[in-house]
């Protein structure tokens, strides 16, 4: 798989024709067929059907351009900030200010972020590391930072059977049901609850739980959902389900900084825990043994463990 072949798939895909795209990519037909058929054979995946009509996206097809258009843009972005450096003395300080690797590194889940971050910053600023960044990604994402020493330490989603970690602290983290405050309080089994299969279940394609592919068939299967409606931010979802219109199930620590919020009835939402309901999520705290904060990041790393553990649960 390559740039090229990729490009050239978007284009196909927004000209709906190999002749189209051919001659704007300035290449022959049979050699633009090629470069998909070549991409087609690395994914494993069938991206394109050719009718009458032209070119017509798959199914996998349609959910490959939204990830691919990203990451070519984000590819574009890059580049452009890079070659930009030399030529512009604004860009150059802010472009080493992010590069600066005395700065103290530290990668959060995007969902971990608003419930975790207070404890993170209030332990750098007592071991009086003045300079860090903090990076926001998908645990998958921090994961691979982690492993590739670009940050010093990591709070992450943790799947059964992925990477291990030696220089690591963990936290078990239980789902909650969201609905509607409408409905009123739970207290009994979920099965016995009929506005479940009136409402479509709030799928997420992206973040948490769909780097735990097994969780989310889990609690599909478990519940018998059927209907869905898919997002792929938490703030859309909170308003989605405050309209009413659907309800999910996501880690507690997701919204934990939500729940007083859903308690004082500001939000029209209520929450469920499903405690032994539903399959428990892992949270690994691991920072880089190699990092030249090596000494501070073991400590750091224990008090913030301790600090979410005295506090997990509290809304």
């Amino acid at each position: 798989m390559d740039l090229e072949s990729l490009n050239s798939f978007l284009v196909i895909a927004r000209e709906k024709s190999i002749s189209k795209a051919a001659s704007l990519l300035h290449v022959t037909q049979p050699t633009l067929s090629s470069r998909i058929k070549n991409l087609e054979s690395d994914l494993g995946l069938k991206l394109v059907n050719r009718d009458w009509k032209g070119i017509q996206l798959t199914t996998e097809g349609y959910y490959f351009v939204i990830y691919i258009s990203k990451l070519l843009n984000d590819l574009d972005d890059v580049s452009m900030v890079l070659k930009n450096i030399e030529n512009k003395e604004d860009s150059q300080k802010s472009f080493y200010a992010v590069t600066n690797t005395s700065r103290l590194r530290i990668g959060i889940d995007s969902w971990l972020a608003p419930s975790f971050s207070m404890e993170i910053l209030n332990e750098v600023q007592k071991a009086s590391c003045v300079d860090y960044q903090i990076i926001t990604r998908p645990s998958a994402t921090i994961e691979e930072l982690l492993r590739y020493g670009v940050i010093d330490m990591g709070f992450f989603y943790h799947y059964e059977g992925g990477s291990q970690y030696d220089s690591s602290y963990q936290l078990v983290d239980e789902m909650v049901l969201l609905f509607h405050s409408k409905y009123g309080s739970i207290s009994e089994d979920l099965a016995k609850l009929d506005f479940l299969s009136e409402k479509p279940f709030l799928l997420f394609d992206n973040p948490v739980l769909v780097y735990h592919r097994n969780l989310s068939s889990m609690l599909i299967e478990q519940f018998n959902i059927e209907r869905f409606q898919v997002v792929d931010d938490i703030n859309v979802m909170i308003n989605t389900i405050s309209l009413d219109q659907a309800y999910t199930i996501v880690p507690k620590t997701s919204v934990l900084h939500l729940m007083r919020l859903f308690d004082l009835n500001i939000m029209p939402i209520k929450y469920f825990e499903l405690g032994d309901q539903a399959e428990k999520v892992m949270i690994k705290m691991a920072y880089n043994k190699d990092s030249e904060f090596d000494t501070t990041l073991e400590s750091m790393t224990r008090n913030i463990h301790q600090e979410l553990v005295a506090n997990y649960g509290k809304k």
